[in-house]
Parts: structure tokens; C-alpha cells; sequence
């Protein structure tokens, strides 16, 4: 009888076809973490993974394993290389989670394009002179420039085409002709996109070096709203100097980069504190 090793805290409804499903037995581990997983790992057939790690240690462990299966698309946690060598397949969710990212893109491009924390933060201590300040804008027209044009990117372009935004994608795997029929234009490089857009959003995964270094943000407007709902390492934030949640959304842009030549940047992703 296989015997499954499902690591990381399943939905409900994920429990309940688990548990109608006849010839089969698991351990169910919902703390994300390899330490936690491990010593069950050397009697599992099969391994249902989260966001942890799977190193090549856990793998030589795994005696029995056959096949690995994550809840996302990603698997820069997985060592690859170790589950080639035993010739274990990696399995991964394709178009499930598409729609999550893109939704929690748009929000978070929402939030800081209408200043949703600081007009929140403003009803609830009383100080209504904050909308005098006419800090909040519209998104409508806005230029959005996402990268990678993958599932989720393609999502989030069709969103973002609902709000009249004007949307040019980078994809290097997509330039050789096949471009997808959608709202994005290309960009054929990313010598060309930065500076070209007013909200920046990373929907690609970690490959290689990070898609956006400091040539990049040097380009970019002083103002730019950067999202990242793909990885963090995607990108990285030494040119960039975040603005804090004190300072002036419209100070001169002078103030925020002539000495050092970074740029301020306004900071929207899953782990941001503020927009």
C-alpha cells in the first residue's frame, strides 16, 4: 500500500479527498519546515511539499520516494539535481495559484496607487486633513510593466487592462515569435522597460541572477511602485532606498536621489508593512 508524506497544512476540502480515497495511508506534517518532515521521509512513496526545503540530504533518506509533488509553480527550494539522479519526477500545480497571484498583485498596486494604509491609518486616528493632501491617485492610465509573462502575468495584464492601464510585458522565453495574444506589448529588453513604467510587477521565477539589479533601478522613476508576488530574490533591493512610512509620498524627487543616484522606491509585496 503507498504510503504518502503530505508536508505543510492542506485546505480542508485537500483532507477530505485524501481521506475518501481507499489504498492508501500518510502522515500529515503541517509545521513548513525540513526539520519537521525529515524523519518521516524514509517510509514515503510519495511527498506533497509547501514553500520548505528539500535538500539533498532529506533525499538520499528517502529510500522509498517516487515522486515529489509542490502546491505552487515554484521549486527553488527543491534540489532538483538529487531528485534527477534517482530519476524521482518534481510535479507542480501549473495554472491553480494564477489567479491568487494576480488578484494579490492588483491589490497591492491598488493599495499604494490610492495610498490605502496612510487614508486607513487617517480614519482611524481622526486626522481627516490627510485628504487634503490629495496624496491618493487614479491607476486609470497608469504604466504598468510586469515581469514575466508567464500564467499569472498574463492574469494580471487582463486585470490590470479592466483599469485602463497601459501594460508592456518582458519575457525572454516568449521573444522568438510566440508572443501570447493579449493586453501587453512586449519589451525586448529590460533596457527599455524600467524607465518606462509607473508600477513595476515581478511575476517570474527565480532563475539565475535577479531580473531587476542595479542597472535596472537606476532607471527607474523616483516614484515607481515596484511589486514583487513572485520571489524575492528576483530582484535586489541594494540600489534602492525604500521609502519609510514617515516620509512625504511628494517630496521633490531632487531629495530622494541626487547624492547617491538611488532611487525611492515604494515598497508593495506579501512581506511590505505599508503602501
Amino acid at each position: 500500500m503507498p504510503h504518502l508524506l503530505i508536508a505543510g497544512k492542506l485546505h480542508p476540502s485537500g483532507m477530505a479527498l485524501l481521506n475518501s480515497t481507499p489504498g492508501m495511508t500518510y502522515n500529515y506534517v503541517e509545521d513548513v519546515s525540513e526539520e519537521s518532515y525529515a524523519p518521516f521521509i524514509d517510509k514515503a512513496d510519495a511527498l506533497v511539499i509547501r514553500t520548505q526545503p528539500l535538500s539533498a540530504g532529506t533525499v538520499a533518506e528517502a529510500g522509498r520516494l517516487k515522486i515529489v509533488s509542490r502546491h505552487g509553480v515554484g521549486y527553488d527550494a527543491v534540489d532538483v539535481a538529487a531528485l534527477n539522479a534517482r530519476r524521482i519526477p518534481l510535479c507542480v500545480v501549473g495554472d491553480v495559484n494564477s489567479i491568487s497571484v494576480a488578484e494579490h498583485a492588483m491589490m497591492l498596486i491598488l493599495a499604494c496607487v490610492r495610498s490605502l494604509v496612510r487614508a486607513d491609518r487617517s480614519v482611524r486616528s481622526g486626522t481627516w486633513n490627510w485628504r487634503n493632501r490629495l496624496e491618493s491617485e487614479d491607476i486609470s492610465h497608469k504604466r504598468q510593466l510586469i515581469l514575466g509573462y508567464g500564467r499569472a502575468g498574463r492574469r494580471l495584464a487582463r486585470v490590470a487592462d479592466g483599469f485602463e492601464m497601459e501594460i508592456r510585458a518582458y519575457d525572454p522565453f516568449l521573444m522568438n515569435g510566440n508572443w501570447p495574444v493579449g493586453p501587453a506589448r512586449p519589451v525586448q529588453s529590460l533596457a527599455e522597460g524600467p524607465a518606462w513604467a509607473d508600477v513595476i510587477s515581478v511575476n517570474a521565477p527565480k532563475v539565475g541572477p535577479p531580473m531587476l539589479g542595479t542597472a535596472e533601478f537606476e532607471q527607474v522613476k523616483p516614484r515607481v511602485i515596484f511589486v514583487n508576488t513572485a520571489r524575492g530574490a528576483s530582484s535586489t533591493r541594494r540600489p534602492c532606498r525604500l521609502l519609510s512610512p514617515t516620509e512625504e509620498w511628494r517630496r521633490p524627487v531632487s531629495t530622494c536621489s541626487t547624492t547617491s543616484r538611488r532611487r525611492a522606491i515604494i515598497p508593495c509585496s506579501p512581506s511590505a508593512r505599508w503602501c
